[in-house]
């Protein structure tokens, strides 16, 4: 396929790089390119064709451009024109991609093929999972085997808490599992509350539920409320749960017994349970995480047991961002042949690390499947930082001003009132002094509607909005609380 791709002369430096040997560039008689028009495309183009007798199967204008006139325009050039990127250093993804992807006027092209990566991805996982192979199911969903990695998401003290709404939280964030921790205490009648509460959840989205706890008890109580899974099988207990769990032929975590869970395994077994997930147990770092992920290998080689391991034993217990933490994790897990990923959301930093695990857990057995490093899959699970950076600006003007030199030295309020900005539940809240609150997802729909309902009167104002609104905007996309004013 012959391509074109047409820039204006700001960005020629940057689409020339980007573009190399897979396409020819033509550069208007314009600066800005993504202002250029139809007729100037037209005289440009017709003039290039001549001068190189050469004609195209495909013209890429900016995808920031306004596509109004290009559709008539290709029909009279009997050419494919079609958005690009947004971004001039996106034209080698796009270009590389061409053959894979239907560009349109519609939407920029770095769009549609993301997003088409992305479709692919998910699409190769739901064959992966179909055929994968497994030891046993816990209701429909594959355990061990080479089936992908499963997320058993944990409510923390569960009967006292809103189960139900942390239950559903989860499991729109990708838990496979529900885990129902119960704390020592806990009668069995507030367990069978506790489970009802979930199980209506649950049973709408069709996912199973385990019991957590190490009390016979308490986990007989969950095991008569529906769970299909236990945590944990372990040699004080054994004797109780053991002939339960084995005639309902659901499964267990069995935990180790003075330090080896191989004879736990064999211990469970020995109650005829089919369904075993052996969990060494891993370590925080500082006190042992090396050793016990060493284990896991040793383990693995010598039960021959779908492997169980707790993240949140490193995540919760280290100051750092969770979801490169998760992502590690579950990579060193993959390698070790784990089945299961289990995980709280205790602190607040480690919020989201159902949906992070769930990602990373995918990315694994993508991974695996083209036997490579977990990248350049379609999903990914960058965050703050960036795949590719963009060029730094180029400064060409020649009247610079250092903007600390203006400003006022004072607050000066404005006339028509003050606004109280927050976020709650995924939404923001701006409340005017007059008590008009507006509220929405996106700083720019606020602060049109802000202006269209004349609530400001000062650009300083204005500007001052257009921050904070912005702020508040990020922190919902990245799941961080918000304070008006605060430093972010």
């Amino acid at each position: 396929m012959r391509v074109l791709v047409a820039t204006g002369r700001c960005a020629e430096r940057v689409v020339k790089e980007s573009v190399g040997q897979a396409a020819d560039v033509l550069i208007l008689d314009i600066d800005v390119a993504a202002l250029m028009t139809p007729p100037l495309l037209k005289k440009a183009y017709v003039e290039h064709i001549k001068k190189l007798a050469r004609e195209y199967d495909m013209i890429l204008i900016p995808g920031s451009s306004n596509a109004a006139g290009f559709r008539s325009l290709a029909e009279e050039l009997n050419t494919n024109i079609v958005l690009g990127p947004k971004q001039a250093y996106d034209l080698s993804l796009v270009l590389d991609s061409l053959d894979d992807s239907q560009l349109s006027l519609n939407e920029p092209a770095d769009r549609i093929i993301l997003e088409k990566r992305k479709n692919d991805a998910l699409q190769l996982l739901i064959k992966l999972e179909k055929s994968a192979t497994y030891d046993f199911k816990i209701r429909d969903k594959k355990i061990g085997g080479n089936s992908r990695m499963k997320v058993l998401a944990e409510i923390i003290d569960a009967p006292f808490v809103d189960s139900k709404h942390i239950a559903e939280r989860h499991i729109r964030n990708g838990a496979d599992i529900i885990d129902v921790g119960i704390p020592a205490g806990t009668t069995e009648k507030e367990v069978r509350q506790t489970f009802a509460k979930v199980n209506e959840v649950t049973s709408k989205y069709n996912v199973a539920t385990s019991v957590d706890s190490l009390d016979p008890a308490l986990i007989c109580a969950g095991i008569d409320a529906g769970a299909e899974l236990v945590l944990s099988f372990t040699a004080e207990n054994a004797s109780e749960i053991g002939p339960l769990i084995a005639e309902k032929d659901i499964a267990t975590v069995v935990l180790p017994h003075n330090g080896d869970v191989c004879s736990s395994v064999a211990l469970a077994r020995s109650y005829q349970i089919r369904k075993i997930l052996a969990d060494p147990v891993l370590y925080p770092i500082g006190v042992g995480a090396a050793d016990s992920l060493a284990e896991y290998r040793r383990v693995r080689s010598l039960s021959g047991v779908p492997l169980f391991l707790g993240v949140g034993n490193i995540v919760e217990l280290m100051e750092a961002d969770s979801v490169g933490a998760n992502a590690l994790l579950a990579g060193l897990a993959m390698e070790l042949g784990v089945s299961m990923l289990f995980t709280p959301e205790h602190s607040d930093k480690a919020r989201g690390s159902v949906g992070e695990l769930k990602t990373a857990a995918q990315m694994m057995q993508l991974a695996q499947f083209k036997k490579g490093s977990p990248k350049d899959l379609g999903i990914d699970l960058l965050k703050l930082k960036e795949r590719k950076r963009r060029p730094e600006y180029e400064i060409t003007s020649r009247n610079v001003f250092d903007a600390k030199d203006f400003g006022p030295e004072f607050f000066s309020p404005d006339p028509s009132g003050n606004f109280v900005i927050g976020i709650k539940e995924g939404i923001i809240y701006a409340r005017h002094d007059s008590g008009t609150t507006i509220q929405g997802d996106s700083a720019e729909r606020i602060l049109t509607a802000i202006l269209e309902l004349n609530l400001v009167s000062t650009a300083a104002h204005a500007g001052y909005l257009g921050r904070e609104l912005k702020q508040a905007e990020i922190a919902l996309k990245l799941g961080r609380s918000y304070a008006q004013d605060d430093s972010f």
